[in-house]
């Protein structure tokens, strides 16, 4: 239990001290928002950083270097909460404005404005996670298809010669069909060899055994898969487009929970039971 309390105790005193940071704004609007900004920006250049994906395997792993050092940066993923505690303060801005006006004191108007904030927020808040799931799906099915036509042995835009005879197998000749039958035979018995050989140079590297040369033969062997996961040219984009994906969700998922729990508060404390504050 104490395991499970302490990242929430962790992720709240963030958003205290947000919230202690935002107070100095003066609740005005545009300070407000660029401190938002900021945050945001902070959070989502620390997510892309190598050393909070090597911290949060680390702890997720318990492996030697999970220590204390790591734990602090990989904390920077229980910043959700100070993030989304910032948005929802410049989400609300406008209707808090509203309901803080001598004109709309009684308890229905207070009930209605924060009613409106919230459907319109709830709108918002789906399209923007309908989009971002939608561009989420892509990026995964374009990476797939980049490991199967490196698994292959193509690029993206070459044919895949044994590929495209097997699509038109039904306009060619049997002859052809069969030979295109084998060459896809021939080409999966290939790859469970180098399967094979590569799984027997991992068990050798672990058990210590082999000689001067399977060391080399398992570096050459990480080396040509380092090659083949090799970041594009435009990987920086994605890495940010993905981290501010993340970040920004969860931000968005706590605003929308703070709406639902300051309706629930207009309605009944503020609207039924008639208190004040």
């Amino acid at each position: 239990l104490i395991r499970v309390c302490l990242p929430k105790l962790y992720a709240w005193a963030w958003k205290d001290v947000v919230a202690a940071v935002l107070e100095l704004t003066g609740h005005s609007f545009w300070p407000e928002l660029m401190a938002t900004l900021t945050l945001s920006a902070i959070l989502i250049l620390g997510h892309m950083v190598p050393l909070f994906h090597r911290a949060t395997a680390a702890v997720q792993e318990r492996s030697s270097a999970d220590g204390v050092a790591m734990r602090m940066v990989a904390g920077l993923g229980n910043l959700g909460l100070a993030v989304g505690f910032a948005w929802n303060y410049v989400a609300s801005w406008v209707p808090r404005k509203l309901m803080s006006m001598k004109e709309v004191e009684a308890p229905i108007f207070v009930f209605i404005i924060q009613f409106l904030y919230y459907v319109v927020i709830t709108v918002a808040i789906v399209c923007i996670d309908t989009r971002w799931s939608k561009a989420e799906d892509r990026v995964k099915k374009r990476d797939e298809e980049k490991r199967r036509w490196s698994e292959s042995g193509h690029t993206p835009g070459q044919s895949d010669p044994v590929a495209n005879a097997e699509n038109s197998g039904a306009s060619s000749p049997p002859a052809t069909r069969k030979a295109t039958h084998e060459a896809r035979v021939m080409q999966e018995m290939l790859r469970d060899i180098v399967d094979d050989a590569h799984e027997a140079l991992r068990r050798r590297s672990e058990q210590g055994e082999g000689n001067a040369q399977a060391p080399s033969e398992s570096s050459a062997s990480t080396a040509s898969s380092a090659d083949l996961d090799e970041k594009p040219a435009d990987g920086v984009f994605h890495e940010l487009e993905d981290a501010s994906r993340n970040v920004v969700l969860s931000a968005l998922h706590f605003v929308y929970a703070w709406a639902q729990l300051d309706t629930a508060n207009a309605l009944v404390f503020t609207y039924l039971l008639g208190c004040e504050s």
